[in-house]
This record gives C-alpha cells, sequence and structure tokens, in this order.
C-alpha cells in the first residue's frame, strides 16, 4: 500500500488502520512526504504542522515499523521529518525522470534565450516579484524572452501587470492554465533557463517539483541560497546560481549571471541530466522498494480483527486531526 503526499491526518490514519491487523499479518506499507514539516518555516500556512505530526507519530506502534517504509525524495527533507517525527526515513530514488530524453539547451537563432518562471504561483515562491523582474530584464542589454506561467486559477495584482506587460510587449509570454502532461512537457521544452525565486527559509527543507523537473530535463536554473534546490544544482548541474537576499534586484542579477555564462552552465545541465537519470525513475524507485519490501514468507491471508475499545479511542483522536486542522487544504511542491 502507497500514501505518498501524506500530512499528519494521513499520517495518523494509516498508524490506527494499521491495528487492525496482527504485526506478522500486516500489509507492506510505503508513506512519502514531500510537503513542509512547519520546522524553522516561516510560513503562515504551515507553523502549526508540528504538533499534529509528533501526535501522528506516536500512534505508530514499534511492532507495525517492520513492515513500514517511510520515505522522501530528498536527504534534508528527510533529517527533517526523521528529526521531528522520531521515526526511520530512507531517501528513495525521485520518481520523475523526464517525458524525452534531456538536451542542450542553447541559444536561438536571434541570440536570445528564454527565460522562465512556471508552475503553481503564489507569494512564498516569489510570485510578487516577477513584474519588477520582468522589467528589469527588457530594460536591461542581456538578450532574453520572458516565459511567465501560473496554473493558479485565483486572479490577483501580480497576474494582471503580467497580463498588461505581456499585451503590451512581444518578448513575454505569459500563459494561465493547467493543463496535462504534455502541456507541462511543452513549457519545459521552451525554457532554457529556469528561475526558482522562492523563500529561502522557507525551501531549506522543503524540495521543489519544478527543479527537479529542470534538472531532469537539462535545463540550467536560478535558485535561493541554502536551499534544497541549491543542493540539487550543485550536485547535478556542477555549480547553482543564487540570489544573495530575496528581493526583485537580487533575482535579477542572478539571471543576468546566468544569462552571461549560458553556454557553460547550459552543457553541465545536459550532462546532469543524463547523470539524473541514471539514479532516480519508477524503476529504481520499485527496484530499491522491493529489496526493502521483501517478505522473507508468503505473508498470510490478511483477516482485520474486531475493533476494540481502544480504537474507539484512537477514532476520535484522528477526527480530531482531520477536522481540527485549522486552515485549507493547500498543495505545497
Amino acid at each position: 500500500m502507497f500514501f505518498h503526499s501524506a500530512l499528519a491526518a494521513q499520517f495518523a490514519a494509516v498508524a490506527l488502520w494499521l491495528r487492525q491487523f496482527r504485526p506478522n499479518e500486516a500489509p507492506f506499507v510505503a508513506i512519502g512526504f514531500d510537503a513542509p514539516s512547519g520546522q524553522n518555516v516561516n510560513s503562515k500556512y504551515h507553523y502549526y504542522y508540528p504538533p499534529f505530526y509528533r501526535k501522528a507519530s506516536k500512534l505508530f506502534k514499534s511492532c507495525y515499523l517492520g513492515r513500514t517504509l517511510i520515505y522522501t525524495f530528498d536527504s534534508a527533507i528527510t533529517d527533517d521529518y526523521a528529526e521531528l517525527l522520531n521515526l526511520p526515513i530512507q531517501t528513495m530514488p525521485a520518481i520523475h525522470a523526464g517525458l524525452r530524453e534531456p538536451r542542450l539547451r542553447e541559444r536561438h537563432t536571434d541570440g536570445f534565450i528564454t527565460v522562465a518562471f512556471l508552475g503553481y504561483q503564489r507569494t512564498e515562491k516569489g510570485y510578487h516579484f516577477i513584474p519588477e523582474i520582468a522589467r528589469q530584464l527588457l530594460g536591461s542589454p542581456f538578450p532574453v524572452k520572458l516565459l511567465i506561467h501560473n496554473s493558479s486559477a485565483v486572479d490577483c495584482p501580480v497576474s494582471q501587470q503580467l497580463r498588461a506587460l505581456s499585451s503590451e510587449n512581444p518578448r513575454v509570454a505569459f500563459v494561465e492554465r493547467q493543463g496535462d502532461q504534455l502541456h507541462w512537457q511543452d513549457l519545459l521544452d521552451r525554457s532554457d533557463l529556469i528561475v526558482l525565486p522562492y523563500e529561502p527559509t522557507r525551501y531549506r527543507r522543503s524540495g521543489s517539483g519544478v527543479a527537479t523537473e529542470a534538472v531532469s530535463d537539462g535545463i540550467p536554473m536560478v535558485v535561493p541560497p541554502g536551499s534544497t534546490m541549491e543542493r540539487l544544482a550543485i550536485t547535478y548541474q556542477g555549480c547553482a546560481t543564487t540570489f544573495s537576499t530575496w528581493d526583485s534586484h537580487a533575482v535579477t542579477r542572478a539571471i543576468e549571471r546566468a544569462v552571461a555564462n549560458f553556454e557553460i552552465l547550459a552543457k553541465q545541465a545536459e550532462a546532469g541530466a543524463v547523470d539524473w537519470r541514471r539514479n532516480n525513475g519508477v524503476g529504481l524507485f520499485v527496484d530499491r522498494f522491493l529489496k526493502i519490501a521483501t517478505f522473507n514468507t508468503r505473508p498470510p491471508a490478511i483477516k482485520p480483527r474486531a475493533p476494540s475499545m481502544c480504537d474507539s479511542v484512537m477514532d476520535k483522536v484522528l477526527n480530531r486531526l482531520v477536522f481540527g486542522r485549522a486552515g485549507p487544504v493547500r498543495r505545497h511542491n
């Protein structure tokens, strides 16, 4: 049984569900984390997470841990959750390996490169900086075109500014839509340099799906300092172009450095994509999982036991976890 992108309520639910089985008859369970744990995170959305995670972790009986794999795709995130939950957690190969073979990014025939901002945009991702970054880049001598994407359906003043900017300047494309995998791959294919102007502290122990896909496709990046994205770029792209402070001017300067060194960064990114695919992907994830989840003997037929009075108490605890969360469920990648 796989439970990915679990939050505290789902984590607690799995612990309670396992109690319906005898320990030697329990199915093997894999639980993946990728949202911020809330520890040391300067975010109004995550500050209340840690107490709920700690409560959920205490519901896991040690007799079930032999058939439970708790994992993340990044060693820093693994350390974060291990510290918070006081449970064994492993770093697994990332599932994503790209839809197409990676290619070398090159300047267009007119000498320009396309600088892209992709994904579900919000303030902690620096969305509010993008209009000013765009104006600064358009006013500079650097040969860039801008591809700005937002899959959020919520309109806001920032989107209104970008809409106006794209209508006034042919060097700016503003794409506002969600889409399937082919649409997303088209955005990646159009991107020569991906900029992630994210808040550094928020992403110190939290990953980025966009960064993972950029590395897998061999696309150079501009990333926040001290983040999982910086470590990812250093590991697979040989270096990381980072901004010094979290503001539009610093991000623009970092983009200009990346554009000036584009050919070097592009070659390193292409080589890193090949290396990434040697170490990650669904096949490697499954191979690693099967080594961990191998039973010494064929597991017996599973017959859930009758609920006990303790289960009734645990159900009430779970209800408090599920319905007592302050605020809506949000996607955090």
